[in-house]
């Protein structure tokens, strides 16, 4: 199941809660997820790699079940999609 959360901002409020539930999760993101203010899950996940090569920074946030894709999330979405606006 896929679950929409208003942008990268409300993660934490997600993660927080899969946590408690030990409901299993992944995050996907937009590739400026990476190029903006981090969110709590990356900021954790990237602890003390913040200057390692983008390359780097994927294979060690894969391994937490973050995956940054290659352009942005919406553009991703099957064309019918597109065009809906989604409210979490």
């Amino acid at each position: 199941k896929v679950i929409y959360t208003g942008g990268k901002g409300n993660l934490d409020t997600y993660v927080n809660l899969f946590q408690a539930f030990n409901i299993p999760y992944l995050i996907m993101l937009d590739k400026d997820a990476l190029t903006s203010n981090w969110s709590g899950p990356i900021k954790r996940a990237l602890k003390g790699n913040h200057r390692a090569p983008l390359r780097k920074k994927l294979e060690i946030l894969k391994k937490k079940n973050i995956f940054i894709l290659n352009g942005t999330l919406e553009k991703s979405y099957p064309r019918k999609y597109q065009k809906k606006t989604l409210n979490p």
